[in-house]
């Protein structure tokens, strides 16, 4: 289930650092991976799995150390990179349906109530059927429609 792992694990991950990034900037001290499971409310061992990929994956640079044993590991300046900073809605997306989906995703996760969230739902699955392609240029066109 990569999306849900994405979702609950990754997204929350890099919003975190996303908001504290000036905080994690000027401190040039190691950040325990336990502070920010604990910040974040996740679990540790889902924190340290997924920063190891979202530093392998290029959305967060810095040094990263994974925990061994009880020892949790730690992070030394975790900066978002360009990717990270799209994937943490802090940078628009290149791609416009992205960007599209990135918003409903977004609007989604905050709805306040469920007839809401059924909304933004229905809204997620009806983009999501439609190919990237025909997508994108229809938000394209849509962009240009409110420009004019």
């Amino acid at each position: 289930m990569a999306s849900d792992t994405w979702n609950s694990v990754a997204v929350p991950l890099l919003e975190h650092f996303a908001e504290r990034e000036a905080e994690y900037g000027q401190n040039p001290r190691a950040t325990d991976t336990l502070d920010i499971a604990q910040a974040t409310g996740l679990e540790l061992a889902a924190v340290e799995l997924e920063l190891k990929r979202l530093f392998d994956g290029g959305y967060l640079a810095g040094d990263f150390e994974r925990g061994s044993g009880a020892d949790s590991g730690f992070v030394i300046v975790p900066t978002l990179t360009e990717r990270g900073a799209r994937a943490a809605g802090k940078w628009p997306s290149e791609n416009p349906a992205e960007a599209l989906l990135a918003i409903v995703d977004r609007r989604l996760r905050e709805a306040q109530s469920p007839e809401d969230r059924s909304y933004w739902q229905k809204i997620k699955d009806g983009f999501t059927a439609v190919p990237g392609n025909v997508l994108a240029s229809f938000v394209v066109e849509v962009g240009k429609a409110f420009a004019s």
